[in-house]
């Protein structure tokens, strides 16, 4: 079964640190949505279910989140 996952970045500010993290915006076919970045999920693993709004926690091969922070990306 395919699913397209829409991630955005939300700026928190934390004592005096400015962080993001990044939650479940929609889920469904989002072929016509605009976007950033596309990668293919294929291989995804995740550790709890995908709800909106919720910060995320997967493993997208490249991308990693944990607890809505990205812990792991390609370099730029």
């Amino acid at each position: 079964m395919r699913i397209d996952i829409a991630v955005k970045r939300v700026p928190l500010v934390i004592g005096h640190e400015l962080v993001v993290q990044y939650q479940v915006d929609d889920l469904g076919d989002l072929q016509f949505r605009p976007r950033h970045l596309s990668i293919d999920g294929s291989a995804i693993a995740i550790s709890q279910p995908f709800t909106i709004g919720a910060p995320i926690t997967a493993d997208f091969g490249d991308y990693v989140f944990e607890d809505g922070y990205l812990v792991n990306a390609p370099e730029a």
